[in-house]
């Protein structure tokens, strides 16, 4: 991240730090502030995030008008791995409910999705290590990310997932 933080420096784009255990409720918090579209990438999917909490949660926003779009699908030697069905399966029957709210994209052919990006109202994204949706709140992992407070950055970072 240093040639990406010296670059935001030099730009003087507002910017800060996060560390391990402090992803999950970045995550939460973020949720609850959008108000018009999020974007979450993630390598995978699993029950340790989306659970009935994060199901409750997800459905209320949406019912507010916001749109989210979830990317997700790491692929090992062509075959996703690792997503949990029941998670994915709970985001799917929302998907299905959402009236075009709540869209999900798999990685497909010879493209998976590595990336792990939140993105929130075009405004705000957080890029870095942390697999959102997979990495609950207790993190054996070393993550971290950077958020950048900068809506031409994120505005430009969304386009890139809402093509994917």
């Amino acid at each position: 991240f240093t040639s990406l933080i010296n670059e935001l420096k030099n730009k003087k784009i507002k910017f800060r730090e996060l560390k391990n255990e402090a992803h999950h409720q970045f995550l939460i918090d973020s949720i609850l502030k959008a108000k018009e579209n999020i974007i979450i990438a993630t390598g995978w999917i699993t029950e340790s995030v989306v659970d009935d909490d994060f199901y409750k949660l997800i459905s209320k926003k949406i019912e507010m008008g916001t749109s989210i779009l979830i990317v997700y699908g790491y692929k090992f030697k062509g075959i996703h791995k690792n997503s949990n069905e029941n998670a994915l399966n709970l985001l799917r029957s929302l998907s299905l409910k959402s009236s075009g709210k709540l869209v999900l994209k798999q990685g497909k052919n010879d493209i998976g999705n590595h990336s792990k990006c939140l993105i929130i109202d075009k405004e705000i994204i957080a890029i870095g290590s942390y697999n959102w949706l997979s990495t609950g709140k207790k993190t054996r992992n070393a993550d971290s990310s950077v958020i950048i407070y900068d809506d031409e950055f994120a505005s430009k970072e969304a386009d890139y997932f809402y093509r994917f």
